[in-house]
This record gives C-alpha cells, structure tokens and sequence, in this order.
C-alpha cells in the first residue's frame, strides 16, 4: 500500500542520519504534510491485534522525544490523542501484549514531562495576569489615577499569593489500572500547551480521536435503535473526569482555530454525553460554558436564521391554530406575527361577566342603551335596576366666565336635559 511505502521509507532515513543531520531533518517535518496524513490514516485504520509497522513507528516516536530536538518533540506530540486512542482501545479489548511499544511511548514521554535533567519531580506555576503587577498587557507605572497605584492594587489583589501550579506528579516504571488515566491526563496537559504550534491539520483529527474516544460501547444516532453497535465498538473505554477536562480544552481552542465546525460540533457533543453518562459535574459546568461562548456553529445558525426572517410555528388560541410566519422587516431583522410584546397584554372582558343586552330605539329614532348590571345575590337574574340619569352641572371653568355666558350655559344644558329625558 502507499500509506506503509511512505511510513518505511521514514523510518529507514531517519535510522541512516548521523547525529549532526538530525537537527536539519528535524526542521523539515512538521512541514512533510504526506507523512502527517500517512501516519494518521495508519493509526485509525489500525484494528484489534498486532501490527509490526505501528510498533516501528512507535520505536520512531521514541527516538524522536529523546533527541532533545523541538521540531522532533511537537512532530510525536501532535499524534498524543491518537494514541491515546489506541492504547486505552488496546487495554480493554484485553490486548495489553500488543500495546508493550505503546506502552513504552507513553511511559518515556510523561517521565520526560514530570522530571527534570536530575530526575527531580518538576513543577510549573504561572500566575494569573493582574494589575498589581505588570505584565504583557500593561505597566502598572502608567496607571494615570492615584488609587490605581501599584501599591494599592497589591493590597487588593489576592491572586498574585495564590499561583497555579502543576505537579509534582510521581514517576511512573508500567502503567497499570491505577496510574493509567492520570499518566494520559498530564500528557494531555504537556499537549494543550503545545498545541498552539502544531500544524493546523492536527485539530481535525484530533476531534475524530475524542468522538472515537467517548462513543465506543454505545449507541449512537446513526446506529438503529434495535442493533447493537459493530463488532469493535463494543468494548467501552473507561475515561476519568480530569482526561475528558484535557480533550475539552483542545476541543475549545480547535473552535476558533480550525475551519472543520462540524467534527469539533460532534466530538464536543459526544463528550458531553459522556459526562453526563458518568455524571462528571466538573467536566458539565465546562461544557456549558464552552457552549455559551458565542462560537459553536450550531447557535450561529440560530442566529441566522433568526435574522433572516425564517420562522415558522402555530400557535393555538382558543382552539384555533394561527400560522406564524417570518416577516422581514426595513432594518433587515425579523419579526414574527405570533410575537409577544406588551401591546399583547390588552385588558378585555370575557362575554360570560357581561351581558349584552340588545339596543332599544325610541320614537324619535334616536339609540336609547339600557345600563349594565352585574347579577347578585339579592336580586333575580333577569331583574335590572333602573337606570340612573347623570347629574348635569357646568364645567369648571364656567366659573371664570361672564354673566351672559353663564346663562347660555344653563339654556344649553337645559335643552340637552328636555331631549334625552322621556
């Protein structure tokens, strides 16, 4: 094949490179995109069992994170969720004996992470960027406001005495069940530093590497509903919530980094179900905030199509249904038909507390309503009061006026009172 025809003649040019040409083959590699591809496409066609070219490329990868060289060491790292992927798949199906190279990657990589050149446990702490000190973001001399000063701002700020630390982690000899998930944890954690400068093809695959990691033993929405799952996923993986903490911050620096929305969408999905399965509150409040953040392509889709006007509903009221649809407006923005604002909250009184009663017209042809009663307790329900004619006076401001005008005033009223009276 012309994946293995690739992978071979890597591995026997870099076993016939003298030690002064490593440093220039190094340059070149994270730049041979054929490889890159040929590698990953090796790793997920790999099954269950043994495969002599894989335990050579791991033998490659060992000599590669022991060279010191940088290039080197990112061109192993960039393949860490793969293998990750391959090993923990190895370990449940029970296959440990054809996961020894890997095994051996794995262990001389976190040992190299966790130890210094005198074989001290390492650590590293970094402190939280704040204005009480400067940082690359400002300098606390040019703080313009005296209460902003920096010896102000120390007495406030609490975070400059409490560092982020990582390690002391314990070196490890074998990996066994219980050590397993916290030795991928801190590899994880040594590749989101990195991952800034690894070639941008690596968030892709890193994403089918998660689906594949948090999927396995259960069904999925394109598997049918009465099937169970194929032959090689129905081993589940155990996975611990520190790990899928690991995998969600490269899902969320692969969401502004990487053209493919739709496999970054799925995998960060998945991984949710997976937390929500085993009920990882840490890793569930994680997922809801990288879900809010504005970036998924899911609720920019929403959004869109919010703003385009393409809304679509019904809506029942009083046992009929009205259609609601999208309405564009000038602005360019949408409104809806069945949209509720405050014009809809309209006081109205229901035909059953009111009786209508039929108008009744005198001789005169003019209208003559009857007045509204409420129904009580004391009279009979088709028993209405008599109507109450209402007292006439003059305005208020009649008594600023004239005489004269005082009494067309009284004249006027009087006339008005003779017509609407029987």
């Amino acid at each position: 094949m012309a994946i293995e025809k690739i992978v071979k003649e890597w591995i026997q040019d870099y076993a016939g490179l003298s030690k002064e040409e490593v440093h220039t083959f190094a340059a070149t590699q994270l730049e041979n995109n054929t490889l890159i591809e040929a590698l990953y496409e090796l790793f997920e066609q790999h099954k269950i069992g043994a495969n002599p070219l894989i335990d050579d490329v791991c033998s490659t990868f060992f000599d590669y994170y022991r060279s010191e060289e940088p290039q080197l060491q990112r061109f192993t790292l960039q393949y860490l969720p793969s293998l990750t992927y391959l090993y923990l798949n190895l370990i449940a199906h029970g296959q440990k004996k054809h996961a020894r190279s890997l095994e051996a990657l794995i262990v001389m990589m976190y040992n190299y992470q966790v130890t210094d050149e005198g074989n001290n446990p390492k650590v590293l702490s970094f402190r939280l960027p704040s204005l009480a000190q400067p940082s690359v973001y400002h300098e606390p001399m040019s703080l313009a406001p005296a209460s902003l000063t920096e010896s102000a701002l120390r007495r406030l700020e609490e975070c400059n005495t409490n560092l982020v630390r990582w390690g002391p982690l314990p070196h490890v000899e074998r990996l066994i069940a219980q050590n397993r998930l916290q030795v991928m944890s801190a590899l994880m954690f040594v590749y989101n530093r990195e991952l800034s400068v690894l070639p941008k093809s690596t968030l892709i695959h890193l994403a089918s590497a998660t689906t594949r990691l948090v999927t396995q033993g259960f069904f999925t929405k394109e598997s049918s509903g009465n099937l169970p799952p194929s032959s090689n996923n129905t081993i589940r993986i155990p996975l611990s919530s520190a790990l899928l903490i690991e995998f969600l911050y490269a899902l969320y620096f692969s969401m502004f980094n990487s053209s493919a929305e739709t496999e970054i969408y799925r995998a960060l999905n998945a991984l949710e179900q997976r937390a929500t399965y085993h009920l990882y509150s840490d890793v569930l409040l994680l997922c809801n905030a990288v879900k809010n953040s504005g970036a998924l392509p899911e609720k920019r889709r929403e959004e869109e199509l919010t703003t385009s006007g393409v809304v679509a509903g019904v809506v029942a009221t009083g046992g009929s249904s009205v259609a609601s649809v999208g309405v564009r407006s000038s602005a360019g923005g949408s409104l809806s038909k069945a949209m509720i604002t405050n014009a809809s909250f309209r006081t109205k009184k229901l035909p059953d507390d009111i009786p209508i009663q039929a108008p009744s017209f005198d001789e005169g042809g003019g209208g003559n309503l009857g007045s509204i009663t409420e129904e009580s307790d004391a009279q009979p329900p088709n028993q209405t009061t008599p109507e109450i004619m209402p007292k006439r006076s003059l305005p208020k401001m009649a008594a600023s006026l004239g005489k004269k005008t005082k009494e067309k005033l009284i004249s006027v009223s009087a006339k008005c009172r003779n017509s609407i009276s029987p």
